[in-house]
């Protein structure tokens, strides 16, 4: 479904995608449990989990939550001869916090905030630089308009527009303060409907 997600129904999973929708939800709380066994084809110790979930707050605001764990797995960490310096598990999660709230009946905004940990090299020095995990603190911002009175050829339809930029504003370094690079970020804008 590529960025559909941005616009489709509301449910738990709504805070990757965007968290405004969550204000149109017609249920008064949900959780979701995703897990992936990553490239299991190809090996057996990577994984990816995350635990979402939001309530109501009356009819127009939602807080929500997730935390999302991905772990990769067990890695040899050799010298450039190839000698074993150690093995370690690299590791990577986020914790978010989301609130959704309507504008009107139609319109939506949401905001994420998050907080990530990427621990990829596990503190060894590459050449003379030591590593570390990268921390960042970044946010969402989404919109949404969903309009569910129409009809269609005789039929009832809808269309809803959605729109987010992630991952604003931090950066993120695994090794010196000074050479820090900026968070994968993007901007999605989907029109979905539906009848």
């Amino acid at each position: 479904m590529g960025d559909a997600g941005a616009a489709t129904s509301p449910d738990a999973n709504a805070l990757h995608w965007n968290t405004s929708k969550l204000a149109f939800s017609q249920k008064k709380a949900e959780i979701s449990i995703n897990y992936s066994p990553w490239l299991d084809e190809l090996i057996d110790d990577i994984h990816f989990w995350n635990w979402s979930g939001y309530a109501k707050l009356g009819n127009r605001h939602a807080l929500g939550g997730s935390i999302t764990y991905f772990d990769i797995g067990y890695i040899s960490i050799t010298d450039e001869q190839g000698n074993l310096i150690r093995e370690f598990s690299p590791n990577e999660f986020e914790f978010v916090g989301a609130y959704g709230f309507k504008l009107s009946e139609r319109s939506a905004l949401g905001i994420n905030a998050k907080y990530i940990h990427s621990n990829l090299t596990g503190g060894i020095y590459l050449g003379n630089v030591l590593t570390k995990p990268g921390r960042a603190i970044a946010s969402d911002i989404s919109y949404s308009y969903l309009n569910s009175d129409m009809t269609l050829k005789g039929y009832d339809a809808s269309w809803s527009l959605g729109i987010t930029a992630s991952n604003l504003r931090n950066k993120i370094s695994y090794a010196s303060e000074f050479n820090r690079d900026f968070l994968i970020s993007g901007f999605c804008f989907i029109f979905v409907g539906t009848n």
